[in-house]
């Protein structure tokens, strides 16, 4: 299935593990990807894919990096995006929500490699 941002905020959506997490956030984030760009607004701890023009989150990395981590099984170092940054992934924006809403952010990683990224 394509991975796009209307199927990852539906994915979350119907996600009890990503909905317990982020049942606080008000937000934007992106993930970018080198060759595509997921953007999402979170209100209330519900999300849907929209256009963050200024997101209080970004996470980037090249797209090798990306095809990494979002194997359908990763390797040691690409299964998380915390250890993943060693190699070039970037987080920018708001470092405190980063860390608040980094469970919710996890898990929508999760979820995005269960969909790869055909």
């Amino acid at each position: 299935m394509a991975l796009t941002g209307e199927r990852i905020a539906e994915r979350c959506q119907a996600d009890g593990e990503f909905r317990l997490a982020a049942r606080y956030w008000d937000g934007s984030l992106v993930f970018d990807l080198s060759d595509k760009r997921l953007d999402f607004i979170i209100a209330g701890g519900r999300i849907a894919a929209a256009d963050a023009k200024a997101p209080d989150i970004s996470v980037s990395a090249p797209a090798d990096l990306w095809a990494k981590i979002l194997a359908p099984v990763p390797r040691p170092h690409f299964n998380d995006i915390m250890p993943a940054r060693a190699f070039g992934l970037r987080v920018e924006g708001n470092e405190e929500m980063f860390s608040q809403y980094y469970p919710a952010i996890r898990r929508m990683v999760d979820l995005m490699r269960e969909d790869g990224l055909d």
